[in-house]
């Protein structure tokens, strides 16, 4: 679970970033990452973008973002991993950001500085991002979403209704409120209901007495003594919005199976199968059908039976996770080169500035008037060192240039990865079908064989 939040930044940005980057918090700097800016001189850089490609007076000098998890629930790079993840998919690789992950509480949590304005369009991430003030949502959102692929719990609709308090949602989680239980009952019958009766019969299943004859929906936990009306939960969970909410999800759950255009075996042990011939039959013809088609795509991709399938389902996640590797890969250098790029543009723009410092009679009175600038310009002449040492500085519209050919291939490498996850997903699928229809024949193969014995 990670609580976030997000606030302004208005004055004294390098001091905001200093306390982020507190070596004591940070395992002496270990947790600190950055992108297209160094964290030593991120607010310099910050403020350098502001000047040369901002469009207009901004009173916002840089956005805070918080990210904290409950006690014991991550590791230091799972907490690490999911921060720049938010960084990244919330920003998209065109604002400069730091990130300092912090160790000195007994929950871990991470700390976002980013830039407001934008280093490639010269826009302010509020116009952007945060007209309505609802950028605290966005960061929710994304935040829930990585947290749900790596497996760690989420507030569960914290941005719906009116809301819940940080305290409030713990004693939830803890168990305290049967209200939570009800809503985590809802929510996780909802995501597998056919359609709002049968999210009724599961509700039952599940041990709760329903009543939806009047005019409101209405739940009763075991040993609980009164009804619980669902509108009390939250408008999220009245009962026009779980209807809502049933008929988005099985309309994505439909969108994206037709999308496979994968046939489908009909489960024939169902009792309304039993009551006709003539409805066994045609439920019969179309698994046949379907088997048929799906052992037709296998042989057309060269699988003949179980083990070259399941050959074939690895080859496809293997493909997906050097996709993978290769992005992050592609990621790293284009930041690389986006700080060069960075480095090289303070460095021409600055270098006047130091020339006349190295001439000046009085150098400590004009270091004092100029102190961030020369700052700004000594680190990036460290920089620019380190990676081209004594060599000629290369012109920016060439790296610009090979910053864009990184970004084409990461477009092409994102739609492998997307392919080889359809596929994998699709091979699963008809593997399990194929079981599936086995599993159905079955039993009348037995009652074929109890019957030819019976006649010997």
């Amino acid at each position: 679970m990670a609580v976030t939040g997000i606030f302004a930044i208005t004055e004294t940005l390098d001091l905001a970033i200093k306390y982020i980057c507190n070596k004591y918090k940070t395992d002496n700097g270990r947790t600190i990452q950055s992108y297209a800016c160094t964290p030593t001189t991120a607010a310099s850089e910050m403020l350098f973008t502001q000047r040369t490609k901002g469009t207009g007076q901004n009173s916002v000098l840089a956005h805070h973002i918080y990210q904290s998890f409950a006690a014991g629930e991550v590791t230091v790079e799972e907490a690490m991993e999911a921060g720049k993840k938010l960084a990244d998919r919330l920003l998209k690789g065109q604002y400069e950001y730091v990130i300092a992950t912090h160790l000195n509480t007994g929950k871990i949590h991470n700390h976002i500085i980013f830039n407001s304005v934008n280093m490639v369009s010269g826009r302010t991430f509020n116009t952007e991002h945060n007209r309505g003030g609802k950028a605290w949502y966005l960061v929710r959102k994304i935040s829930d979403e990585i947290c749900k692929e790596m497996n760690l719990s989420i507030v569960e609709n914290a941005y719906l209704g009116t809301g819940k308090s940080y305290y409030e949602w713990l004693i939830d989680k803890e168990g305290k409120s049967y209200k939570s239980k009800l809503r985590s009952e809802i929510d996780t019958n909802i995501r597998t209901a056919k359609n709002f009766d049968d999210f009724i019969n599961k509700m039952r299943s599940a041990g709760y007495e329903v009543n939806n004859e009047g005019v409101y929906l209405k739940f009763k936990a075991p040993g609980q003594q009164r009804y619980t009306r669902s509108k009390t939960l939250g408008y999220y969970y009245t009962e026009e919005k779980i209807i809502e909410r049933i008929e988005k999800n099985t309309g994505r759950r439909r969108e994206f199976m037709q999308s496979l255009n994968l046939p489908q075996i009909i489960d024939t042990s169902q009792e309304k199968f039993r009551q006709g011939d003539g409805l066994e039959h045609w439920a019969k013809l179309k698994n046949f059908k379907a088997a048929a088609e799906i052992l037709s795509y296998l042989s057309e991709h060269g699988i003949s039976n179980d083990s070259q399938l399941l050959a074939k389902t690895d080859e496809m996640h293997e493909q997906r996770i050097e996709a993978r590797e290769s992005i992050k890969t592609i990621d790293s250098k284009i930041n690389s080169l986006q700080i060069s790029v960075r480095n090289l543009k303070e460095y021409n723009e600055l270098k006047p500035l130091y020339d006349k410092y190295k001439t000046a009679k009085n150098k400590e009175k004009f270091f004092r008037e100029n102190e961030s600038n020369i700052m700004l310009y000594e680190e990036a002449v460290e920089q620019l060192r380190k990676q081209f040492g004594r060599k000629k500085l290369p012109q920016i519209s060439i790296i610009q240039k090979q910053i864009d050919e990184l970004k084409e291939k990461k477009d092409r490498l994102y739609s492998e990865y997307s392919q080889s996850k359809k596929e994998a997903y699709k091979l699963e699928k008809m593997r399990r079908q194929l079981d599936k229809y086995m599993r159905t024949e079955e039993p009348e193969k037995e009652v074929k064989e109890k019957d030819n014995n019976r006649s010997r």
